[in-house]
């Protein structure tokens, strides 16, 4: 038998007067005959698990063997924490934890590693559209969502815009820009985030909603219709105040778990700082082009036109007309100089087509009083690009001192700029049909050490080709990836 318990009870049929012995054997365990002293009972105590075979002997005090029993085969079974399928699962819940604990901290490894490309990203934008085509373009991936996309509250006209988005649209039938009240599906998720001010996840929309037809869908008609079964919206806060929502659609059921939950509240964290220091800057920069041309733009002005009212006074000593024409012209230079300050810092000149205005609006200024024909082209999807402040400012600046180089030296009749756009370069190109010059003899100048030190800086590329007698060409190359 199979026991757990040692102890046995012994009763044995005997007429005679003459006391009796009984003795046992424990085969397995000893080999030899033990007297029992606690008649009736046997108890074994601290038995190994095994298996034993048990013989009872009934003898006279002579020693005569009156009766051997028959063996009792019995198996002693260890305790549960003793047994190998017991140490087995051991072994295997201990695998699974550290397997599972490796698991979480690889993840979050790599969850701190896609945190830290995504806040680096964020900083090489230069502006809003840019950082949330970012946002949506490595949150997507990254929650393994369908579709994601951003929208921006305007509580003043009470909609939300759609801003970016990313993934297979194809779930959300193209969504238009704008939506209101009457737009279901992104006004709700809005509305919904907004009151609670807390982040939303759903798991299944028709459950959520109620009506199929009612939450969480948009289409034409009811053939065209997509439904958006799992959602995930999270509020990005900027100041103490609701800027937008994150949003992941997913047509699976149940899709997003508290990990991607955790993963989009850092996300939208991180933006919603950027966000803030892009808008405290912008802010900044404005201010600073306002005072800067209010404060010392006016005083310049007014030195300019004060020298210029002096000057004119014809009964000024010779030195004393020469003193004030020399602040005349410094002061004209240094409003000329604030001036592309103020345009650089204004961010409202950060695109590429207020650049190219204002190249244009100098350019004529310094070559329709020389009599130089001139021609400015563009190329490409280009005048959307937005520049940061030093790309900006290097840019304008080298423009101006290759047009400055042609008036003063190239002798040239006519002049010819382009910028293209070819991905993933910008290029500007300056030619002129001057007199050109030797490049061993000019590279010693100011002018072209000061440009290619601007190139550098703004991580370019600037090619010069010129010879004596051949014009001159200036290229510079912009990677804007």
């Amino acid at each position: 038998r199979k026991v757990r318990s040692s102890e046995f009870s012994i009763s044995a049929l005997y007429f005679a007067t003459t006391p009796m012995v009984f003795e046992y054997k424990l085969a397995g365990s000893q080999d030899k005959w033990m007297p029992i002293t606690t008649m009736p009972q046997l108890n074994l105590q601290q038995l190994v698990p095994g298996n034993y075979s048990l013989l009872i002997k009934a003898s006279l005090q002579d020693g005569t063997v009156i009766a051997t029993s028959a063996p009792f085969e019995l198996i002693v079974w260890p305790p549960f924490w003793k047994t190998t399928w017991f140490f087995l699962l051991v072994a295997t819940a201990l695998l699974a934890v550290v397997l599972f604990v490796f698991r979480n901290l690889k993840q979050k490894i790599l969850d701190e590693k896609s945190l830290n490309r995504f806040a680096i990203h964020l900083y090489t934008n230069n502006s809003l559209k840019e950082i949330l085509s970012r946002a949506t373009a490595v949150v997507q991936p990254l929650i393994g969502c369908e579709t994601c996309s951003i929208y921006e509250f305007i509580p003043e006209k009470n909609q939300v815009v759609l801003r970016s988005t990313a993934g297979d649209t194809s779930t959300t039938q193209s969504p238009p820009t704008v939506f209101n009240q009457q737009t279901q599906l992104s006004f709700k998720i809005a509305q919904k985030v907004m009151e609670s001010k807390m982040p939303l996840r759903v798991g299944d929309t028709r459950t959520e909603s109620g009506k199929p037809e009612s939450l969480f869908n948009w289409g034409k008609d009811e053939n065209d219709k997509a439904q958006v079964l799992s959602l995930l919206a999270v509020p990005i806060w900027i100041e103490g105040k609701i800027f937008g929502v994150v949003a992941g659609e997913s047509s699976r059921r149940n899709f997003f778990t508290r990990r991607h939950m955790k993963q989009v509240v850092r996300l939208a964290s991180l933006l919603g700082e950027r966000i803030g220091k892009f808008i405290t800057e912008d802010k900044i920069r404005d201010k600073l082009a306002r005072d800067l041309h209010d404060e010392i733009g006016s005083t310049l002005t007014g030195i300019n036109i004060l020298s210029k009212v002096a000057n004119s006074d014809s009964s000024l000593l010779p030195k004393t007309s020469e003193y004030l024409h020399k602040i005349q012209l410094r002061s004209a230079d240094m409003m000329e100089k604030m001036s592309d300050i103020i345009w650089a810092v204004n961010p409202a000149n950060d695109t590429l087509d207020q650049v190219v205005l204002k190249m244009k609006e100098w350019m004529a200024e310094m070559l329709e009083p020389m009599g130089i024909n001139y021609t400015f082209s563009t190329k490409g999807e280009i005048l959307s690009y937005r520049m940061n402040l030093e790309v900006r400012r290097d840019w304008y600046l080298i423009f101006k001192e290759a047009i400055t180089n042609a008036v003063k030296y190239s002798k040239c009749s006519s002049l010819e700029v382009s910028i293209s756009f070819e991905r993933p370069l910008i290029t500007m190109r300056i030619s002129d049909n001057g007199i050109g010059f030797d490049q061993q003899q000019a590279s010693a100048g100011n002018g072209l050490k000061n440009m290619r030190k601007r190139a550098a800086m703004m991580q370019g590329e600037l090619l010069i080709e010129s010879a004596p007698g051949k014009g001159t060409m200036v290229k510079l190359l912009k990677n804007i990836t």
